[in-house]
Order: structure tokens, then sequence, then C-alpha cells
């Protein structure tokens, strides 16, 4: 995968969208939900898929001695969902260019 393609992470931004409507959906059916936390924060390494893939808000710089973290467009999208700017069409027509700015 490509370095623009990982931090062009649209498909976990409707992962994410997708997980919080459901929560919302069960909430408004009265369920007792209290908490939700995206994982993960930084890229891990999944070992149910022998390691080739890698997910997480952050881009983590494996090969880089500091570990170098560069914030995805689903960390940026999250960012501004709990800040009370997660609008629909902002979700639709997201990039990366869009929510660097």
């Amino acid at each position: 995968m490509s370095y623009s393609k990982d931090l062009n992470d649209t498909e976990r931004v409707h992962l994410l969208r997708g997980y919080i409507g459901a929560i919302l959906d069960a909430t408004r059916k009265e369920s007792n939900i209290r908490e939700y936390f995206a994982w993960s924060f930084v890229d891990v390494y999944e070992f149910l898929f022998g390691y080739r893939w890698v997910y997480g808000l952050y881009h983590v710089n494996f090969e880089d001695k500091d570990l170098k973290r560069t914030p995805k467009l689903s960390a940026h999208w999250y960012s501004n969902f709990l800040k009370g700017r997660g609008r629909e069409h902002w979700i639709e027509r997201a990039t990366l260019h869009e929510a660097l700015q």
C-alpha cells in the first residue's frame, strides 16, 4: 500500500461512521452504551493477517528511527466528529487535501 493511500483511508472513515451510527441507533433503543473508542490510535500490525495489514488513526513510519507519526484522514474525521463537526457531507466528499486544510 502506498503512503498516500495509507493516509487517505476513506474506508476507515466509513467504518467509523457506521460504528458510531449503530451506537446512536442502539442508544435510541435505550441500550446502555457508555463508551466508544476507536481501535487503534496508531498503526499496529494485525496478527490474524500475517502482519501484512496495518491500521490506526495515525500512520507510523516504522522505518524512521523516531517512528514518525502522521495523522490519517480518519484521525481528522474522528477529531472533527468529537468536536461536533462530523457532518455527513464532509464524510462523503472527504479527501486528504480537504482534511489537512
